[in-house]
């Protein structure tokens, strides 16, 4: 049994990571930072 607070604690969680992951990159827009290169593992996978 899942309690309902639970589930919604969870979603708060993600909707704030979501959030949290639209203002970074709308600030490396704006800043012209290329996000690849600061995400770690990045650098290997793009080679």
């Amino acid at each position: 049994m899942v309690r309902p607070y639970v589930v919604l604690a969870e979603r708060e969680g993600e909707r704030a990571r979501q959030q949290q992951r639209r203002v970074v990159m709308v600030m490396a827009a704006d800043f012209g930072i290329d996000l690849d290169r600061h995400v770690v593992g990045a650098e290997a996978v793009a080679r």
